[in-house]
């Protein structure tokens, strides 16, 4: 986390990916209240990137076209706030990570 100014800057805790959909989720926090809950960036590959909450046993059914489950990045580190990817997979299109 960072601190611009007065708020709070997250940054992604995990990357879960499907390698064969394209699709991405840059998670930064868990809903206190409800720990299936995440919030992060959400692209399934589709090229709308957008801030959005997943639920964590949805991510357990979801597959790409070649059935290929959602897995970690085990060699992700975030280095910039969640706002910043956002914004750059906004330009691009998707989630680049």
């Amino acid at each position: 986390m960072a601190r611009t100014g007065d708020e709070i800057a997250f940054y992604p805790v995990v990357k879960l990916f499907t390698a064969d959909a394209e699709a991405v989720w840059l998670l930064t926090e868990l809903d206190p209240a409800d720990h299936d809950l995440a919030f992060g960036i959400c692209d399934l590959g589709i090229g709308e990137p957008r801030p959005d909450y997943v639920r964590i046993c949805d991510l357990e059914f979801f597959f790409g076209p070649d059935t290929w489950p959602v897995v970690v990045d085990v060699d992700f580190t975030a280095d910039r706030p969640l706002s910043a990817y956002l914004n750059d997979a906004r330009r691009r299109g998707r989630i680049v990570a």
